[in-house]
């Protein structure tokens, strides 16, 4: 560590203090059609305190540069309550007009209703509003999974972001539905055994709902896309963000090449659907093409399925591929809907 009075210190704090003189390039300044322009524009996001290399925080920093003022954030219970609003201090920034998001949290169990009503009341009150309702896997898939539902079911226009950890992360990586055949987790200790449930094909039963797969690391232009499409869309979208957590057993300094890394092996798969509008027939958009690495390659790059395998061989020998087959049918599946829409 460096002495407090170390000059390196002094001439940061001038570096910093120039940079804050800087103008702000706010939403609506430039037109974010790249990952360059978007990058121009102030994050209303800052300084968190999640895990060093965190695959959540990626996709709100971007998302509130996006839209971050005029934004209505309701945050379901989980890492992202804890290091997006942890008293005294909170991440969520404002600009030089002293807008920002507005954030606040509700439970696991009535988050998607929660801003549901919070849309509601800025409708209301004739006020336009960018209401983001966000959670990781734990509420979307589990938990909240009916508050959600209904929520794609009205035709109110919000957004829902779920930050897919495949895994209860903030209470110490509990299994959840979001979590694939062959991952360890606590409750799952030999690994689980099912396949992991396919959210975004249940929203998609949903005519009137704006669906997408992202992972930021593996293609930054469809992420951008995918987060601009799902506000653009007058109705519910819902975003599937794959995000890597500490509970993988990986490298944290190496997340986005590992979030290519589960695209290219076929592991996570990149896709839109977009709505039939008054003049538009439904389209859906496979973005992911077909896996150019090894599935099984991939699950031993994290200590989540090593470990299974190292305690019961054969048992986790059925279990990857078990879940490497039920990756390659949802595959097979969303190409055949790209072709059929």
């Amino acid at each position: 560590m460096r002495d407090f009075d170390d000059p390196i210190l002094e001439n940061e704090a001038e570096n910093f203090a120039f940079t804050s003189k800087l103008r702000e390039l706010l939403p609506g300044d430039i037109e974010p059609t790249n990952i360059k322009t978007s990058q121009m524009l102030k994050p209303y996001f800052e300084f968190h305190g999640a895990c060093a290399g965190c695959g959540e925080t990626p996709y709100l920093k971007l998302i509130t540069q996006l839209f971050g003022n005029k934004m209505i954030i309701a945050n379901a219970t989980g890492c992202s309550s804890i290091y997006g609003g942890s008293s005294p201090t909170v991440p969520f920034a404002t600009d030089k007009h002293g807008h920002g998001p507005a954030w606040a949290n509700s439970l696991f169990e009535d988050n998607a209703e929660f801003g549901y009503g919070l849309k509601l009341a800025k409708e209301i009150r004739g006020k336009d509003a960018s209401v983001w309702i966000v959670g990781g896997d734990g509420w979307a898939y589990d938990i909240g999974y009916g508050g959600l539902d209904h929520i794609l079911a009205q035709n109110l226009d919000v957004n829902i972001l779920v930050m897919d950890t495949q895994v209860y992360s903030n209470t110490g990586g509990q299994v959840s539905k979001a979590t694939p055949a062959g991952a360890m987790a606590k409750f799952a200790a030999g690994g689980k055994t099912v396949n992991r449930k396919d959210l975004a094909s249940m929203a998609m039963n949903y005519d009137n709902v704006y669906v997408a797969q992202i992972a930021m690391g593996a293609n930054y232009m469809q992420t951008l896309t995918a987060i601009r499409e799902a506000e653009a869309h007058r109705g519910p979208s819902i975003i599937i963000a794959y995000s890597t957590c500490i509970g993988h057993g990986i490298d944290m300094s190496n997340g986005m090449k590992i979030m290519k890394n589960a695209v290219e092996s076929g592991y996570w798969t990149l896709f839109r659907r977009k709505p039939a509008q008054e003049d538009k027939d439904p389209e859906f958009i496979l973005d992911s093409k077909e896996p150019k690495m090894s599935y099984q390659d991939f699950l031993k790059s994290e200590s989540r399925y090593l470990a299974v395998e190292k305690q019961n061989p054969e048992m986790a020998k059925q279990l990857f591929a078990s879940a490497e087959q039920h990756a390659k049918r949802l595959y097979k599946k969303y190409k055949k809907m790209e072709e059929q829409l």
